[in-house]
């Protein structure tokens, strides 16, 4: 996306279309009815990510970037981690424990430490293949075929981001690849 000459938002449409992870919390709100804890870290990481991303394709501050790649690295795992929980409900507490340390582990690396993108990339990469592949066996184990839906919209949104990270795509021709991919990443979550 190019930059606007706006000195309030830098990234209009990326600005704009975090704001669905907002909605995508409060869907996930409404529609918990069973894995209350990790449901609501996911509805915590979601309606965080929706401000914070805002604010960083508003204004484009560094410290509130390494919060971003903290979120959005968080909601990535945070996808399979659920569907882990789906798969082992007894467990959930333990699981959703785990998934938090791990968390916690990755923010102080990427906060307090110097960051390098290709292991941030790496890292998103492996807990993405992690998530769908669970997704995957949920929908083929108690035959969820709708469940196909979200993991399509979920891998155009990853595929749409990555090459939009390494410039594989034309913005002029397709748009901003980040703020497509907050709209299909939201709505493939809900």
């Amino acid at each position: 996306e190019r930059k606007s000459n706006s000195k309030f938002i830098k990234y209009k449409f990326n600005a704009y279309s975090s704001l669905a992870y907002i909605v995508t919390a409060f869907y996930l709100l409404n529609n918990t009815n069973d894995l209350f804890y990790i449901n609501y870290i996911g509805i915590a990481i979601s309606l965080l990510l929706g401000i914070v991303s805002f604010f960083w394709w508003a204004l484009k501050r560094e410290n509130i970037q390494k919060v971003d790649i903290c979120l959005y690295s968080a909601l990535i795992l945070w996808i399979g981690i659920y569907a882990l929980c789906k798969l082992n409900s007894k467990y959930e507490i333990e699981i959703s424990l785990f998934f938090v340390l791990l968390l916690l582990i990755f923010s102080y690396k990427v906060c307090c430490e110097i960051y390098r993108k290709k292991i941030i990339a790496t890292v998103n990469i492996v807990s993405f293949i992690l998530s769908i592949t669970i997704l995957i066996y949920i929908a083929e184990v108690y035959k969820i075929y709708n469940l196909y839906y979200s993991i399509g919209l979920t891998v155009v949104a990853f595929l749409i981001k990555f090459a939009d990270t390494y410039k594989l795509l034309d913005p002029e021709i397709i748009g901003s690849g980040t703020g497509w991919s907050h709209i299909l990443t939201s709505i493939g979550i809900s």
